[in-house]
């Protein structure tokens, strides 16, 4: 018996602890750390576009350190630096509110999520932009 609870307390760990990105440098506290390229943006709800690196012929690269850091490589050359935070809830009012949210400089909370490996970052419940990014592999 004692073994049956042990063998399924090791599989609830292992499952628990997997995340849904296959970014080799996140970590369970921060499954956002590594190099992610850009693939779409969608903006915004009033007038809808969708912009991906064929349409504008661009493209960008998201850094997000584990210390962070947050640089976004512009089609120019150029890097965006910024440094952001991570938090639970965007209803400040509600405890039980879990949604993961980044906060990028003193830009307005962005929620974040995973479709598979495809990192989700969304202002879209203020009517803004939502960027999607996958791991970049070189």
């Amino acid at each position: 018996m004692i073994l049956k609870n042990a063998s399924f307390i090791g599989l609830f760990v292992l499952l628990a602890a997997a995340e849904p990105t296959c970014n080799p440098k996140a970590t369970a506290d921060n499954p956002l750390v590594g190099e992610w390229k850009w693939v779409k943006r969608s903006c915004c709800f009033k007038q809808p576009k969708i912009t991906t690196p064929e349409t504008c012929n661009c493209t960008k690269t998201l850094f997000i350190g584990a210390d962070s850091t947050y640089s976004l490589l512009m089609p120019n050359g150029e890097y965006q630096n910024y440094t952001y935070t991570l938090r639970k809830g965007l209803d400040v009012m509600n405890d039980k509110d879990q949604t993961p949210l980044i906060v990028i400089g003193s830009e307005a909370p962005a929620i974040y999520t995973f479709n598979q490996d495809t990192l989700i970052i969304s202002r879209g419940y203020i009517d803004l932009e939502t960027d999607y990014y996958i791991p970049n592999k070189k």
